[in-house]
C-alpha cells in the first residue's frame, strides 16, 4: 500500500518537474473571476482552505481554475499555486495566501502591471491595501464592478471582513486615513 502511494507521489512530482519549465499560453477570464467572487464572497469554497485572514486566498481562488483560469506557476523561487493532493489535501504557496506576496508574484512574473489610479482598473483587477502606510501590504480585494455615471469609482469584493461590491477605498468600512493603495492590472493573456 505505502509502496504504491510512494510510487504515485514520485510520478506526480516528476510530472510537475517535467512541465514546470514548459512555456504555455494562458488567458485571464475576467467575467469568470468576477462571477466566482460573487458566488463565494460570503461563504467559503470547501475545495480550498480557509484562513482567519482570507483575502489573498479568496482573490487567488478568483484568479485560479474556478475563476479567471490563471495557471499555477511551479517554476523558480516566485511560485504561485494550489494543487489538490492524492489524499484530498491541498498544497499551496505563501504567494497564494499572503497579499503582499501575491502582489509581488503578479508583478515579477510578469502577469500584471501597476496602475497609478483606481479609475484605470478593469474588472477582475486587484486593489491592495497598506493600512498603516508603512509599505507592507495588509489586504487585497478584487474589482467586481466598474464605475458608472451614478456610481463613481470601481467596486470591490473581498474576504476576511467579507464585502461585496463596495467602494474600492473601503473608507466607509473603517479604512484608516494612513491607508496607501496599490492598483494592479492583470494581463488578459500571456505565456507562463
Amino acid at each position: 500500500m505505502f509502496r504504491k502511494l510512494g510510487v504515485i507521489m514520485v510520478l506526480t512530482l516528476l510530472i510537475f518537474a517535467s512541465t514546470a519549465n514548459c512555456a504555455y499560453a494562458w488567458t485571464y477570464w475576467r467575467l469568470r473571476a468576477v462571477t466566482y467572487a460573487g458566488a463565494w464572497w460570503s461563504v467559503r469554497n470547501p475545495n480550498y482552505p480557509s484562513f482567519d485572514s482570507d483575502c489573498a486566498n479568496f482573490t487567488s481562488q478568483c484568479m485560479h481554475v474556478y475563476g479567471g483560469d490563471l495557471p499555477n506557476d511551479f517554476d523558480g523561487t516566485n511560485q504561485w499555486y494550489y494543487v489538490w493532493g492524492l489524499s484530498g489535501i491541498g498544497y499551496y504557496t505563501t504567494t497564494w495566501t499572503v497579499a503582499r506576496l501575491q502582489r509581488s508574484f503578479l508583478l515579477v512574473e510578469p502577469r500584471a502591471s501597476s496602475y497609478a489610479s483606481a479609475s484605470s482598473l478593469a474588472l477582475a483587477d486587484m486593489v491592495y491595501y497598506d493600512w498603516q502606510g508603512d509599505g507592507i501590504i495588509d489586504h487585497v480585494a478584487i474589482v467586481t464592478r466598474l464605475a458608472t455615471s451614478t456610481s463613481p469609482g470601481p467596486r470591490v469584493t473581498a474576504h476576511t471582513s467579507d464585502r461585496y461590491n463596495v467602494y474600492w477605498d473601503l473608507k466607509a468600512y473603517g479604512a484608516p486615513a494612513t491607508t496607501k493603495y496599490y492598483f494592479v492590472h492583470i494581463y488578459d493573456s500571456g505565456t507562463a
